[in-house]
């Protein structure tokens, strides 16, 4: 079973709308580090591809979902900007991408889905993009939306699809040396890459660290150090993949207790129900203290969370500026999304 991985990070950029971003290339060469580790990744394969053009990225893309066979695993991984047309698809920045010219100077994500819908490819393929749509930079930011478009373009009709992003919509993906100045990647990346050369991700502690357990371990991560300001976003597009791929713990020990079994148990119809009584009273800080406690008890983070939190956020930040301004937003032009019942687990 054969392990290929193509690892692409872009510092830098012609256009001078698209800002400088050193730790890219920081963020490729620690994957290749855990990934190349045959304690850990194990990967047989893996291409690194620094500050390349628009032409480089799609030829290199196009050979790594090549003649490959239906159990080969395949590793997509992308540090940079993100740029989206007029349509909203999302394109991937070279070093030669023109800001207002996505079509003819930057990877379409699309023709990316194309390249993986392959008959003949891998039904193994794992895609992680830790990138943004820099409409709106600002320091120590990737910008603004990594996922406008994204994990719906990259969806397609394959089989053994997992797609990773660093951030929901309309949000920053966080430089992490904003917050240490000992991470020196994005912050997604540097928990990624944690949560495999330490093995904390190995939420089992089954010696394994499945693809399920790396994105919640480092999604967790995320949230906490940013107080959900940056929420990662991930989707399966088959319910086994997360489970079968993954990488070894290299400081596993028999004995050792998982993170789950070692977690308090908690009420999940209880938190369901105090839930919804704190958005039927509006208190926006109550629900999402109870929000923030379903991530930390639930083994992986349930697909509707981040939607819920984005919901609450909202109200948050609304009534903030409602104190500021000591008067009432109109609540027909300016009432922010109203969260859902939080659904059965």
């Amino acid at each position: 079973m054969p392990k290929y991985a193509l690892l692409i990070g872009v510092s830098e950029y012609q256009d001078e709308k698209l800002l400088s971003l050193p730790n890219a290339i920081n963020d490729i060469s620690a994957f290749e580090r855990v990934l190349s580790n045959e304690n850990i990744g194990g990967f047989d394969d893996v291409s690194k591809l620094s500050n390349p053009t628009h032409s480089e990225i799609r030829t290199a893309i196009a050979e790594l979902f090549a003649d490959k066979h239906a159990e080969d695993i395949i590793l997509l991984y992308f540090s940079g900007h993100g740029v989206k047309d007029e349509d909203d698809i999302l394109y991937l920045a070279a070093q030669n991408t023109f800001f207002h010219l996505p079509e003819g100077s930057a990877m379409e994500t699309l023709t990316i889905a194309r390249f993986m819908n392959r008959p003949t490819g891998s039904n193994r393929q794992i895609v992680i993009l830790d990138c943004c749509y820099s409409g709106a930079i600002v320091n120590y930011s990737r910008g603004r939306s990594t996922s406008v478009g994204t994990v719906n373009a990259l969806e397609g009709n394959g089989y053994g699809r997992y797609v990773m992003s660093a951030c929901d919509e309309f949000q920053r993906a966080w430089e992490g040396d904003v917050f240490d100045d000992d991470y020196k990647h994005g912050l997604f990346t540097h928990f990624l890459v944690k949560g495999l050369e330490t093995g904390e991700a190995d939420s089992s502690a089954d010696g394994w660290v499945d693809v399920d357990e790396w994105f919640t371990f480092a999604a967790r991560n995320v949230m906490e150090v940013t107080n959900t300001e940056q929420r990662p976003k991930r989707s399966s597009f088959n319910g086994e993949l997360g489970r079968l791929i993954g990488a070894r713990n290299c400081n596993y020990q028999k004995g050792q207790v998982s993170i789950e079994r070692s977690r308090p148990t908690y009420d999940r119809d209880f938190a369901k129900h105090l839930y919804n009584t704190f958005v039927d009273l509006n208190n926006w800080g109550a629900a999402k203290q109870v929000l923030l406690e379903i991530i930390d008890s639930e083994k992986s983070i349930p697909d509707w969370i981040t939607r819920e939190l984005g919901a609450v956020d909202e109200h948050i930040r609304l009534n903030q500026e409602q104190r500021l301004s000591s008067k009432l937003t109109d609540p027909e032009n300016d009432s922010p999304p109203v969260p859902k019942l939080i659904p059965q687990m």
